[in-house]
């Protein structure tokens, strides 16, 4: 596997845990988004629907991106995540 098959493997896992419905909440904490798409470039889709930038990422989404597309989502107000082409 090349270097850039193994990132992008490793950033989807990362981003997967991060997002999934596994990922434990507090006690009693209200269903929120726990991310803003912050900007995209080509074809980027939520949960199979075209993405837009201000758009809300929660819990369980699934984020797509095409081929020479990308996006940024902000998560926690101090993080920013990148999620590359093809993913």
């Amino acid at each position: 596997m090349n270097r850039y098959a193994w990132v992008s493997a490793a950033l989807m896992m990362i981003i997967t845990l991060c997002l999934s419905a596994g990922c434990k909440r507090k006690a009693g904490e209200a269903d929120s988004p726990v991310g803003m798409i912050i900007s995209l470039n080509g074809e980027v889709a939520v949960n199979g629907k075209p993405a837009s930038v201000d758009g809300t990422v929660e819990y369980g989404d699934t984020v797509i991106t095409g081929l020479k597309s990308w996006c940024r989502i902000a998560v926690d107000g101090q993080n920013i995540i990148k999620v590359g082409p093809d993913s």
